[in-house]
């Protein structure tokens, strides 16, 4: 729901401009959890999908008349005969969110065109699960969104720009994460605007103490220990009001 939201209503944010969508259908989709054994995780993704359809679900019922669709399987956009679609549409964007990795061959055909959108604060979480293992860390300064040109590096590309949401105390890791993407249209539609955007994008300084997560991290262990501290680090952060304080630096 959160991919069909972004494509509609960026879309409708911009009706003059014609959006080709490449719907990715992924078989190792999180959300299909029939053959889940663990009730935590159950409950997790089952909850993620009741707050995905309180934002966004009305985006179902209607399509943009200046979007078209090209469903695909799981990893072919790196295919040759998506990559000539894609070469005929002449993007001045290609903008990818969620998607699985773009080949070297796709971004030096549309060098300086990808537009990657990272759930998370970059370069400081990087790979999976990247505003989950901010409340597990304790660490809520570092939930966000970044906007970046996409290279072959995991999150690596040069960054455009970031964004901080509004974290209040009754939060959880759904609602946050579905605040963060009801702001990703109005920003991109913003930057998308804008020519040659890779002029004003910054290089990422990497260090020992950055936190890269894969899909494996994201364990019973981890889901327990967050249940267990979501609502004392949501309530305590909220008091402090960390983001005012400024206690990392945002692009």
């Amino acid at each position: 729901m959160r991919h069909i939201f972004l494509y509609k209503s960026l879309s409708l944010l911009n009706l003059k401009d014609n959006f080709f969508v490449f719907k990715e259908e992924n078989k190792f989709n999180q959300l299909n959890i029939s053959k889940t054994s663990n009730e935590f995780i159950k409950k997790h993704f089952l909850l993620r999908k009741r707050y995905e359809e309180d934002f966004f679900l009305n985006y179902n019922y209607f399509d943009p008349p200046n979007c078209k669709i090209f469903k695909i399987k799981y990893r072919e956009i790196n295919l040759s005969k998506n990559i000539n679609k894609i070469k005929k549409i002449n993007p001045k964007y290609i903008i990818s969110f969620g998607s699985s990795i773009l080949s070297e061959n796709f971004l030096k055909i549309f060098n300086n065109k990808s537009i990657n959108v990272h759930l998370g604060i970059s370069p400081y979480y990087r790979g999976a699960g990247t505003n989950f293992f901010p409340i597990i860390n304790n660490e809520l300064e570092y939930l966000g969104v970044t906007y970046m040109m996409t290279n072959t590096k995991i999150d690596g590309g040069n960054i455009i720009h970031q964004e901080a949401p509004n974290i209040y105390q009754n939060d959880n890791v759904h609602t946050v994460g579905n605040r963060i993407i009801s702001g990703l249209p109005i920003t991109l539609t913003k930057l998308i605007k804008i020519n040659n955007l890779a002029k004003y994008s910054f290089e990422q300084k990497f260090s020992k103490y950055d936190r890269v997560y894969t899909k494996k991290d994201f364990n019973i262990k981890n889901l327990k220990f967050y249940l267990r501290i979501y609502k004392k680090y949501f309530e305590s952060f909220s008091k402090k009001n960390h983001i005012n304080n400024k206690l990392i630096k945002l692009i």
